[in-house]
C-alpha cells in the first residue's frame, strides 16, 4: 500500500492537533516538499542505495533535473545545466550518481520514500509546519538526525 501526500497530511494534522492552522492540503503540500527536499539531501549526501542511480552520458548530456551528485571520478565536468567530457574521455560513459526525489503536488501523489522513512519523513514535515516563521530549528534538526540513524 503506498503513502500517499494526503496520508501524511492526516498524520500531521494528527500530531499537530490542527492547532497550526494546516488545515488546507496546499499549505500543507508545502512542508511536504520541504521534508522531501530535506530528507532526499540527507539520503543523497549519506549515498543511500534508493538515491543512487546510472544513466548512460554522452559528451554535452543534460545533468538530470534530480541529479545531486556524482558518485566516483570521472573524466567530466559540469557546466551550464550539461556534462562536458575533459579531454581523453571515452564517447561514452556510464555514470553513478545520488539523486533527490521530485516533488508532490496533488493529494494522490505518492510520498516518494520506502516505508520505513515514513514515520520520520512525517516527523521532519510536522517539524516545518510547526516551524512556520522559519525561527531556529537548530534542535528540530537534530532529533531530525537523531531519528535518521535509527532508521539507518
Amino acid at each position: 500500500m503506498s503513502f500517499t501526500a494526503n496520508d501524511a497530511w492526516l498524520e500531521i494534522k494528527n500530531e499537530l492537533g490542527d492547532v497550526s492552522g494546516v488545515s488546507t492540503f496546499k499549505e500543507c503540500s508545502y512542508y511536504l516538499n520541504r521534508a522531501i527536499d530535506y530528507l532526499s539531501m540527507k539520503l543523497a549526501k549519506d549515498d543511500y542505495q534508493d538515491h543512487v542511480t546510472e544513466a548512460s552520458i554522452t559528451n554535452g548530456s543534460d545533468v538530470p533535473d534530480n541529479f545531486y551528485s556524482l558518485l566516483g571520478v570521472y573524466p567530466i565536468k559540469q557546466t551550464d545545466s550539461k556534462f562536458i567530457f575533459l579531454s581523453g574521455a571515452p564517447d561514452t560513459m556510464i555514470i553513478r550518481y545520488s539523486f533527490v526525489q521530485s516533488h508532490i503536488s496533488e493529494s494522490s501523489d505518492t510520498i516518494p520514500f520506502q516505508d520505513r522513512f515514513r514515520g520520520v519523513f512525517v516527523a521532519i514535515a510536522t517539524l516545518f509546519a510547526q516551524n512556520k516563521n522559519e525561527q531556529n530549528i537548530s534542535q528540530d534538526t537534530q532529533i531530525t538526525t537523531m531519528l535518521l540513524e535509527a532508521v539507518g
